[in-house]
């Protein structure tokens, strides 16, 4: 929604990098993508001007797991696929509050599994937080956060299966898992739509949790550090202005003559006397650039991002990341991605992908994802999918869908 908009995820979202809870302008847009207009409350304030509230809660239905080699009792051998079954993935609540017009906290839980079974904090991947919280000033140029955040790595997706946060050994366990979120604090500076910087410090707790939990991948320094630069220049291509009159020096008037050529002059000849052009509009192409760096110690992340977006709704992506834990352990990904919202309410959407990793070996993943984001009603949305996951050990294609109800 960036690119086609041309305006950067904090301007729906209370947090800066997006995702979590929707300001004002964030629950206007939500509630006016449905197919059929559902007209529910006028905002997510729960007091008015103060306190804000909202939901995501997402189930998926897929094939979850990888295929499996079955061998009979007489030695013959077929592929099994796991069970097509539903997951809860997403249950999280949402809270913003804005004291005044620079200063205002948000935050989120998610559940896990088994909250309802008393673990109140239950995640589903290793480094993955429960909540999110922060207080954040915002001034006309410049911004500073703090508390339990995610530091802004690259382009954050909604799709956690994207290999740029993954390696590609373990593509399904991500490197930053979703929901990643650090004690520390991070400063943005933005004097134009040119150049936007944004550099954090932070704990390094949970990304030691990610990294190893099972087997010990790197050695991690006392704090993690960030640094991010982008830029979001504006082009415009084609298009005129209407030439000035030769008499008033001022553009033509909207009127038609008695000829019906819809030119006001006073002949049938498609031409206007006293003006020489017609005005023509400009595509308007809202582009996207920069790249991020964060790591600690040994340990780092590069991503570098680009993307191109039109009014009319399509835009397309590509980011690539390396990631090095070792010497020895070092990962590379690429996505391309695009969608299309041919109406705010059905968009749909691909994204390939190439991750490899050396440790031990090379092991290389290609992911391919075509799918459409349909909106019934305004906060509910169903995602059909089709994937396909090609590793060295299986070819994986499958269809899945999930039900995403926000507020």
């Amino acid at each position: 929604m960036v690119l086609p908009a041309g305006s950067p995820c904090g301007a729906c979202h209370h947090n800066p990098s997006g995702g979590g809870g929707r300001n004002t302008v964030g629950y206007g847009v939500g509630r006016s993508m449905g197919a059929l207009k559902f007209h529910g409350s006028d905002t997510n304030y729960i007091i008015a001007d103060g306190l804000s509230a909202g939901y995501d809660a997402r189930i998926q239905w897929a094939r979850f797991g990888t295929p499996y080699r079955v061998v009979d009792e007489s030695g013959n051998q077929r592929i099994g696929e796991p069970e097509f079954k539903a997951i809860p993935m997403q249950a999280q609540i949402e809270l913003g509050y804005e004291v005044n017009r620079s200063i205002s906290l948000y935050g989120t839980y998610n559940m896990g599994p088994n909250t309802w079974d008393g673990e109140w904090c239950d995640p589903v991947f290793p480094g993955m937080s429960c909540i999110e919280a922060a207080l954040q000033y915002q001034s006309d140029s410049m911004s500073i956060r703090g508390g339990l955040i995610q530091p802004s790595i690259g382009i954050r997706n909604d799709d956690h299966t994207s290999l740029i946060r993954s390696d590609a050994a373990t593509p399904r366990r991500p490197l930053i898992p979703p929901n990643y979120a650090e004690y520390g604090a991070e400063y943005a500076y933005q004097s134009s739509s040119l150049l936007r910087t944004e550099i954090g410090v932070f704990d390094r707790t949970r990304l030691d949790r990610s990294l190893n939990t099972q087997t010990k991948t790197a050695e991690l320094g006392p704090v993690a550090y960030l640094l991010r630069l982008s830029s979001m220049p504006k082009f415009r291509i084609g298009g005129s202005q209407p030439a000035a009159s030769s008499q008033s020096g001022q553009p033509p008037p909207e009127s038609s003559d008695d000829f019906g050529d819809d030119f006001d002059d006073d002949f049938d000849d498609d031409f206007d006397d006293d003006f020489d052009s017609v005005p023509v509009k400009p595509t308007i192409l809202q582009t996207l650039f920069g790249g991020s760096v964060f790591g600690s110690g040994e340990f780092y992340i590069l991503n570098a991002f680009a993307g191109a977006g039109l009014k009319n709704g399509l835009e397309m992506r590509v980011e690539a990341s390396r990631s090095v834990r070792s010497t020895e352990y070092i990962s590379h990904a690429i996505s391309v991605a695009s969608t299309w919202a041919i109406f705010p309410w059905l968009v749909p959407h691909l994204r390939v992908e190439r991750g490899t990793t050396e440790k031990d070996q090379t092991y290389q993943t290609d992911q391919f994802v075509f799918g459409i984001e349909f909106f019934p009603l305004s906060g509910v949305e169903i995602r059909p999918e089709y994937r396909v996951s090609k590793t060295r050990e299986y070819l994986f294609g499958q269809p899945t869908i999930q039900l995403h109800l926000f507020y």
